[in-house]
C-alpha cells in the first residue's frame, strides 16, 4: 500500500455486475462487455470516463438525499425546540404564581 504522492500507479478491479457499473453502461455496451472474457483486463479511457461519470452521478444523488434528510431533521429539531420553549415559558409563569413549587420540580 502506498501513500498519496508516492510514485507508482493503482489498479482497480470492478465487477460489471455492480450497481454503479449498470448505471454507467447502456445495454448496447453491456452486450460488448458480455462478449469479453471474464478474466480479461480492460484498460480503456472510455471505460474509465464512464465509471468516473457514473460515480459523480451517484455521489450527487447521495448528496441530494443527505441534504434533504438534514433539512427534515433540522426542521424537526426546530419544531420540537419551539414546543419545548413554549412549554417552559408557560410553566415558568405558573411556577411564579403558585406558593408551592414542589409540583413543578
Amino acid at each position: 500500500a502506498g501513500r498519496q504522492g508516492d510514485p507508482g500507479f493503482s489498479q482497480f478491479f470492478v465487477s460489471f455486475e455492480d450497481n454503479l457499473m449498470r448505471l454507467a453502461f447502456s445495454t448496447k455496451i453491456q452486450r460488448l462487455i458480455d462478449a469479453i472474457d471474464e478474466d480479461e483486463v480492460i484498460q480503456d479511457k472510455l471505460v474509465t470516463k464512464l465509471i468516473e461519470h457514473s460515480q459523480k452521478k451517484v455521489e450527487q444523488n447521495n448528496y441530494g438525499i443527505r441534504k434533504k434528510c438534514n433539512k427534515n431533521v433540522i426542521y424537526t429539531f426546530k419544531k420540537f425546540g419551539k414546543l419545548q420553549e413554549g412549554f417552559l415559558f408557560e410553566n415558568k409563569f405558573a411556577v411564579k404564581r403558585t406558593k408551592s413549587q414542589e409540583k413543578y420540580i
